[in-house]
């Protein structure tokens, strides 16, 4: 048994390991083929023979596999929609998910489609056979409907390829969208999807109506946020879930009660168990019926990639108890986990499946062990304390890679939140079930439901409130995330060919392990006190500029936060800045520094203010944008301070400098407002130009302030009206970096701008196409890296 399971564990590395090396490198499937089948005649042949090469044959022979399958993955049909990007197309599909709606302004609201394609109409008029999915994204009247699940539709828009943020530590969505299908993109405009089906007569359809029902009676008998509150636990989503209860909950480390679970089909499983019991159900029968069961509630919760695998998860479980080998909890994880993979190799990469197989290998290789090394306490508490813990370290290196946080509140909330919402998910299912034929009996079930989601609210709410109930995890990159799982396996025993365990090591070899334990704090020490470069970061935030600068004594500017249009719902500050700042550990700023006002430089600001505390924030002296005031409104009186030329900030050995900025407050806000920030540090500086155009350059060179810089942040996204010649020659910038959003409507950056940064063999990075880039100095030496390659 212990051999079988550590085999599969090791098949199941295997497998993981080909697809990142797949993903990593690009490797040809072709160039995988040929040895994949010289290592099965070999593996075949040594299974054969009983030969100890066998296992490692076939471990190589699975690293191949999922090397392969990865790249067959990758590989588009011929009529694929993404391949039309660039043009304008006509596009027939069937709406496969539940629209996605947001408001806009008081008469309109923005629509999100998923649009499963089967036709494509070229601009000739041209029709030929689509496949895979599209995004749509559309305006209309608030009072238009909207498509179903299941309806058809026609969509005219130019195919744009998928594009999101490339920064540390942020989830990656264009990849989340691939594993869902969804392979490119369309802008419809106002009422550009024209809907020709109502969906009603497909399973998409039925099942969307049942829901909307489902909604409709739990808003019948509580208030709206808190049927909105109970549909997301039952169900799934943060629709009409207000804000800041979401923080709460994630806050607190149990957010994951707001989707649906492994938490979830557990317990509709038990309860079904239960009910087979009281009616003498037994066996396989109740087996099957509870297998139904838990595809039915998949099926309604929408059969979302975390969904099915909850479900699949659960269906495993409840098979291997009908087979009575509830003991080989590993071996169903790893087979599980392998025929996941093997079936979407992507899905290693995907933030659900990391945490939910991480927790759920936690609960079973290292729960039973904490619960006994924590006898010492009572029963309940042992327990909600060791499968708090479990669970966390875990997930831990995920959850410092992408949430940069451990929450200490978690265990309180494991103890009393949790169960509280375990009632509530029994209770909502039973209520909404019993609805149906006993509306009284249903509602009251409802009632009391609405009565514990807001003693839930409260106490989630208090507990996230607490100072110090989160505390900062730096990111864990992938080595030092096979580091950790190695040391934890080390520490609670795991080990191969009968090494000591820790704990073992440390009762054999006192003096020797209190030695390495002295030389491995006093080497940390000794690397936390050398001294700090300066970096300065450039941020992806599509279209618009924010550069972060973190001193050789961690202290923080922001310069420009970035912004979505006015007709997105996506807050930058919020999605994108926030969390690359908590990324680095940047926990207050000394400075926010705004060259302008405009939405794609300001708009993020407000976010960040109410996230992150901020000391002194600098203004160009302008009437205020509506980005501005915002940020007015969220910082509740703190006062701005107005740039002038000239204006000098030390911060440790760095200095920031104003170089330009207007005169006096204008009567309107444009690009020459945008002050211009010379960051200087020993030998080299870097120039931060905001939007300037080339009337404003021309001030700057009358005014004969030095400008010469190792690295400039080229004019208003590299457009043609900045970054004049004149000016470029005054800089002599040996870097350029262009913040740019992929495919922007603007065309930036300009081909003539390239063209002259180019023939002064000045090194360009392009946000658009590296992602994130970040200079690192001591004021002698300067390195670059990116994101991308």
């Amino acid at each position: 048994m212990k051999y079988s399971l550590g085999l599969i564990n090791c098949l199941a590395a295997a497998v993981l390991t080909g697809i990142w090396l797949a993903s990593r490198f690009d490797l040809p499937a072709l160039a995988l083929i040929f040895p994949a089948l010289l290592i099965a005649v070999l593996a075949v042949r040594a299974v054969y023979r009983r030969h100890f090469s066998a296992g490692i044959l076939l471990v190589l022979l699975f690293l191949c596999l999922g090397a392969i399958r990865f790249t067959h993955e990758n590989t588009l049909p011929a009529y694929a929609v993404s391949h039309y990007a660039g043009q304008t197309v006509t596009v027939y599909g069937t709406i496969c998910e539940t629209p996605r709606t947001y408001v806009l302004n008081e008469k309109q609201m923005g629509v999100r489609y998923v649009v499963d394609v089967n036709g494509i109409a070229l601009a000739g008029g041209r029709k030929l056979p689509g496949a895979g999915k599209i995004m749509v994204s559309s305006r209309q009247d608030r009072h238009s409907k909207t498509g179903w699940p299941g309806g058809e539709c026609i969509v005219k828009g130019r195919v744009e390829n998928l594009h999101g943020f490339h920064n540390p530590g942020l989830i990656d969505t264009v990849a989340a969208l691939r594993r869902a299908g969804v392979i490119a993109r369309m802008n419809a405009g106002f009422d550009g999807v024209k809907l020709t089906g109502e969906g009603a007569y497909r399973w998409q359809g039925a099942l969307h109506l049942m829901r909307e029902k489902a909604l409709l009676t739990l808003q019948k008998v509580m208030p709206e946020s808190e049927a909105a509150m109970l549909f997301g636990i039952l169900f799934g989503g943060y629709a009409g879930i207000e804000p800041e209860v979401v923080e709460a909950f994630s806050a607190t480390g149990i957010v994951h009660i707001l989707s649906v679970s492994g938490t979830h089909i557990a317990l509709v499983a038990g309860a079904v168990y239960w009910l087979c019991t009281l009616f003498n159900v037994g066996g396989k029968r109740a087996a099957l019926l509870v297998t139904a069961v838990i595809a039915a509630y998949g099926a309604f919760a929408g059969l979302t990639p975390p969904v099915v695998r909850s479900a699949v998860m659960g269906i495993t479980a409840v098979g291997a108890i009908a087979l009575g080998r509830e003991r080989d909890a590993g071996h169903a994880l790893a087979i599980t986990a392998l025929a996941m993979v093997i079936i979407q190799p992507s899905l290693i990469f995907d933030i659900s499946f990391q945490l939910s197989f991480g927790s759920t290998a936690g609960l079973i290789y290292l729960y039973p062990k904490l619960k006994t090394r924590l006898n010492f306490l009572p029963a309940l508490p042992a327990a909600a304390v060791s499968l708090t813990l479990a669970a966390q370290l875990g997930v831990l290196p995920f959850v410092a890679w992408y949430f940069n946080a451990f929450s200490l509140s978690a265990f309180v909330a494991n103890f009393i939140v949790v169960p509280l919402v375990e009632v509530v998910v029994v209770l909502g299912l039973a209520g909404l079930a019993v609805n149906a034929v006993l509306p009284v009996a249903g509602d009251l079930a409802l009632l009391i439901c609405s009565f514990l989601i807001g003693i839930v609210i409260t106490l989630t709410k208090g507990l996230a409130a607490i100072p110090g109930g989160t505390v900062y995890l730096p990111p864990f990159d992938i080595f030092a995330g096979l580091v950790y799982y190695i040391f934890l396996g080390w520490l609670f025993g795991y080990t191969p060919l009968r090494i000591p365990s820790l704990l073992q090591a440390a009762q054999c070899w006192p003096r020797q392990s209190l030695a390495i334990v002295l030389v491995l704090g006093l080497s940390f020490m000794v690397y936390q006190s050398r001294p700090q470069p300066l970096n300065v970061h450039f941020i992806d935030v599509a279209q618009g500029d924010a550069t972060l600068v973190v001193t050789p004594q961690g202290r923080a500017v922001l310069i420009d936060t970035g912004g979505a249009s006015s007709q997105s719902a996506l807050d930058i500050g919020k999605r994108v800045v926030v969390p690359y700042l908590r990324h680095y550990g940047i926990e207050r700023l000394d400075y926010l520094i705004l060259t302008h006002g405009h939405q794609d430089h300001a708009g993020g600001a407000a976010a960040v203010a109410g996230k992150i505390p901020i000391s002194h924030i600098l203004v160009a002296r302008e009437r205020y944008s509506p980005a501005v005031d915002q940020l007015a409104l969220a910082l509740k009186g703190q006062r701005f301070i107005p740039a002038y030329t000239g204006q000098k900030i030390w911060l440790d050995s760095v200095l920031l400098e104003v170089v330009h900025a207007v005169d006096s407050k204008a009567a309107r806000f444009d690009n020459e407002a945008s002050n211009v920030i010379r960051i200087s540090y020993g030998k080299h500086s870097f120039l931060i130009t905001g939007d300037l155009e080339r009337p404003g350059e021309e001030a700057v060179l009358a005014a004969g302030t030095p400008i010469a810089s190792t690295v400039l942040k080229v004019g208003h996204h590299g457009a043609k009206t900045s970054t004049s010649p004149a000016f470029l020659q005054l800089v002599a910038p040996e870097y350029a970096v262009i913040s740019a959003g992929a495919g922007n409507r603007f065309g930036h950056p300009h081909p003539e701008i390239l063209q002259r940064l180019s023939a002064r063999r000045i090194k360009t990075y392009r946000t658009d196409q590296q992602g994130a880039v970040v200079f690192q100095t001591d004021g002698k030496k300067l390195s670059v890296s990116s994101f991308l390659p």
